[in-house]
């Protein structure tokens, strides 16, 4: 039986930007992170109100900020 192992990383065909063309890690992830939730609250027809009694009953936090 053949087997056929995986070229290393750095030898594959995909390009590698230089270092000052990637793209970097934000310092706050809020935006990425929430963006999601108003559309899932909508979906559940659940206001402010619904949304941090569920936060306080199962996080023991009212929002979602830290």
């Amino acid at each position: 039986m053949l087997s056929v192992s995986p070229e290393p990383a750095s030898k594959t065909n995909q390009p590698v930007a230089p270092e000052g063309d990637r793209p970097t890690d934000p310092e706050d992830w809020s935006d990425e992170l929430n963006g999601g939730w108003s559309c899932k609250l909508k979906r559940l027809g659940w206001g402010a109100e619904q949304e941090a009694t569920y936060l306080a009953r199962a996080f023991g936090h009212p929002s979602r900020a830290v």
